[in-house]
């Protein structure tokens, strides 16, 4: 009887297609695991990249290099070592330059011309009578230069009464000279000659040149007029007067203080090396 028969034909098909089956698991299972060992785990080309964060594209192994993710969100930066995003230093804003204005009614310039012509020299009364022809000739003999630094020193004896104005007039302020470097000094075309010269009766022996003194100060209108009324006016003259020394130099030595400010402003202060700082004649 059929029932009780054994190895018929579908007993045999089914031990086939189980048989089948195994075989077929088992070589998909060789070529996952075959796929598995084929793929590269050197460097991987890019890494998943989310909304707010940068996509690292290294280069090598070992040195990465981070290129910004462009979206519309916050920028931020991948920690290479943890893999957790970091903020992104805010960039430095550049300082707007303020601008003032200048003011409405800025103060007019003046320009006011200073000039001098005098006589300077150098006294020979001191010298003994047989020796002054020799002294006179080489006198004569030197430079241009000498005789310009000469003049300066005459002309620097004015500045202790412009610079004071104040207390020597009551209704005039301060009209000090420009810096000497702006000064100009021009010696007369004769050039220097011996002379005697007559004061109080007395015959004074010197060598003497003219020259004319210039230059120029800059203030506003307003402290023009504060100066020197005078001066308010475009145009306006004033003569200072002076009585200055015709040799410069050794002044304590040959008037003592009857020249001088005798206060000395401090006390005391005044000698035969800066005489010349507290000149007021």
């Amino acid at each position: 009887m059929q029932a009780h028969r054994k190895g018929t034909p579908d007993g045999k098909l089914r031990y086939s297609l189980l048989g089948l089956l195994m075989v077929l698991g088992a070589v998909a299972l060789v070529a996952c695991q075959r796929s598995g060992q084929d793929t590269p785990t050197a460097a991987p080309t890019a890494a998943t990249t989310r909304p707010g964060l940068a996509a690292v594209s290294p280069t090598s192994p070992a040195t990465p290099t981070t290129t910004a993710l462009a979206t519309n969100t916050a920028e931020s930066t991948v920690n290479d070592s943890t893999g957790d995003p970091s903020p992104t230093p805010s960039p430095t804003l550049t300082p707007t330059p303020t601008i003032t204005p200048l003011p409405e009614a800025a103060p007019s310039g003046a320009l006011i011309a200073v000039s001098m012509v005098g006589q300077v020299g150098v006294l020979l009364d001191e010298l003994p009578a047989d020796v002054r022809d020799a002294a006179a000739t080489s006198l004569l003999d030197q430079p241009l230069d000498f005789w310009e630094a000469l003049a300066q020193r005459q002309v620097r004896l004015t500045q202790r009464r412009l610079n004071f104005r104040n207390f020597v007039y009551e209704d005039k302020g301060q009209l000090p000279l420009p810096p000497s470097l702006l000064w100009s000094i021009d010696l007369g075309e004769s050039g220097p000659s011996r002379q005697q010269v007559m004061q109080e009766g007395v015959a004074h022996d010197l060598v003497l040149v003219d020259y004319r003194f210039e230059s120029t100060l800059l203030t506003d209108t307003a402290s023009a007029a504060e100066a020197e009324p005078e001066l308010a006016e475009i145009g306006g003259v004033w003569r200072e007067p002076y009585l200055l020394p015709l040799d410069p130099d050794l002044l304590l030595q040959r008037t003592g203080n009857a020249c001088l400010n005798e206060a000395g402003f401090p006390p005391n202060s005044y000698d035969s090396e800066n005489a010349w700082i507290f000149f007021d004649y």
